[in-house]
């Protein structure tokens, strides 16, 4: 199992706090990010380049939440925009398994409160989801939001589906 785990690492993005030194051809290899010209490799480093210091200036802004880069971040707000709306193939995507990790302890007392949580590492939120096209992305959040508190009420991650949401 540690092996396991130890792969899984390896094998993660690079996370909001390691930018430092971050560069375009290293985006390329994390990503696989190949392209047919040498004109689309210089404008796409360009819209690269854009983001990561939209993302870097945000993070070094001392918001409560923090940017990274994606598979995305060589994209242009054009090609972004087209990517939202309904992707019928997301419909019937397959569900993660269920969890049996135990439910959070409630505090008792105001001194039990930790200054901070990483719910990640409690079992208490499902893997990133790629909405592709959906358009729908208040729908992510709000399946998210219901696991996440069946999780700490149950002790049990279910995996909703985004779309039943969408079409209540």
């Amino acid at each position: 199992m540690g092996l396991l785990f130890l792969s899984l690492c390896t094998l993660a993005a690079t996370r909001w706090h390691e930018l430092d030194g971050y560069s375009f051809e290293r985006y390329r290899q994390e990503f696989g990010k190949m392209y047919a010209t040498a004109e689309e490799a210089a404008a796409r480093e360009a819209a690269f380049n854009k983001k990561l210091k939209e993302v870097r200036s945000h993070n070094a802004a001392g918001h409560s939440w923090k940017r990274g880069v994606n598979h995305l971040t060589d994209r242009t707000p054009e090609e972004l925009s087209v990517l939202h709306g309904l992707d019928r193939a997301l419909l019937f995507s397959q569900k993660h398994a269920l969890s049996t990790a135990k439910p959070a302890r409630p505090f008792t007392k105001a001194d039990e409160v930790p200054s901070g949580v990483d719910w990640r590492r409690q079992g208490a939120v499902t893997p990133v989801k790629n909405q592709g096209h959906c358009g729908s992305c208040w729908t992510f959040a709000s399946a998210e939001t219901v696991e996440s508190r069946w999780f700490l009420k149950t002790g049990e991650l279910q995996d909703l589906s985004e779309q039943f949401i969408l079409d209540c």
